[in-house]
């Protein structure tokens, strides 16, 4: 048995690999307004670290995106928006290297949501009238107080 002084304890010094993705996210396909996860498995040497991108943004763990790590990485949309519908990437980066995962997320739009056809919707011919007549009576009013 042989005692060393702990100033001289050895370090096991792993291989160092690049980022291999052992399991890769899934394509998603959510109704607007429901949770989407994303999850991934990725190995390498120096541990990696991990980025999602939504098309092409970057994700920021916060309100709307909530970011874990398990063992497995996770994206998690609470409540999704038709705006996330897109390409998903995972790059896993470290000294060794990087390594890249592409999905799609797909998100169906309600149809109790109405939010797009009254946005263009025309104005109403009586809202244009009122308009008009409290911009005129307003006029007068102006002129009067000058005169």
């Amino acid at each position: 048995m042989v005692f060393r002084a702990p100033e001289q304890a050895v370090e096991e010094t792993k291989p160092r690999s690049a980022p291999v993705f052992v399991s890769k996210p899934e394509p998603c396909n959510v109704p607007e307004g429901e949770w989407a996860r994303f999850c991934c498995r990725v190995t390498g040497h120096p541990k990696p670290r991990v980025m999602w991108l939504i098309n092409g943004n970057t994700i920021v763990n916060g309100s709307r995106y909530k970011l874990t790590y398990d063992g497995m990485y996770h994206l998690d949309i609470p409540k999704t928006r038709q705006y996330d519908t897109g390409k998903i990437e995972v790059i896993a980066r470290s000294s060794a290297g990087e390594a890249l995962a592409i999905t799609e997320l797909r998100v169906v739009p309600r149809h109790d949501d109405y939010r797009g056809v009254l946005k263009n919707a025309p104005r109403p011919w009586y809202d244009e009238t009122t308009q008009f007549q409290r911009s005129e009576t307003e006029l007068e009013k102006t002129f009067e107080e000058r005169q």
